[in-house]
């Protein structure tokens, strides 16, 4: 259990300012259910840069929506802006979850998730972690056929947790793709 930091009881801390049912944060929105902003209001909140996501922190470490969650181990902003902390945009994960969500890493030269360039090939690999097994989907000839069979296997294996590439992607993936990638899926795990 995390310990709480005392409320700040001065002025309205110079950095935040409360518009409507939102704050700024040293110029930035921040969105916050109307609800739960007499709870941060007590707080000095600054904006803190974790791996290029901005989340809103006070300087003891205090993250906003841990606090509105009430302190569960992981929380995860569903739409993944670390500004937006309405409750409906906030739930309570395991880590693997919330990992599962994440963005594609900063260093990833095709722009897609699960997506990497073979070397000396014009071909695309896709490879997903799910339930501590690592998925090699196969290599394919366009990066936004590779990035698909992602998107499909993360929703097959990461369910409502998954981020897809492009979400439109999965409403017009052919039923034959996605079975090929559910085949490639259940070969894989009945290894």
């Amino acid at each position: 259990m995390s310990v709480l930091p005392l409320p700040y009881r001065g002025e309205p801390h110079r950095g935040l300012n409360f518009l409507g049912g939102n704050m700024t944060v040293n110029d930035k929105e921040v969105l916050i259910d109307q609800a739960d902003l007499p709870l941060a209001s007590q707080y000095k909140w600054h904006i803190a840069d974790s791996n290029g996501i901005l989340y809103v922190r006070t300087n003891k470490g205090l993250m906003l929506h841990r606090l509105l969650m009430d302190f569960p181990e992981e929380v995860d902003h569903i739409n993944g802006n670390g500004l937006d902390n309405r409750r409906r945009n906030l739930r309570a994960v395991t880590h693997t979850q919330n990992m599962q969500n994440r963005r594609r890493h900063k260093n990833n030269k095709t722009d897609l998730k699960g997506v990497q360039r073979e070397k000396g090939r014009n071909r695309y690999k896709v490879r997903i972690t799910a339930n501590k097994t690592v998925y090699r989907l196969g290599a394919y000839q366009t990066r936004e056929e590779a990035g698909l069979v992602y998107d499909i296997a993360s929703s097959l294996l990461h369910k409502d947790y998954g981020r897809a590439n492009n979400p439109i992607s999965l409403l017009v993936a052919s039923p034959e793709m996605v079975s090929k990638v559910q085949d490639r899926i259940h070969t894989i795990q009945s290894r």
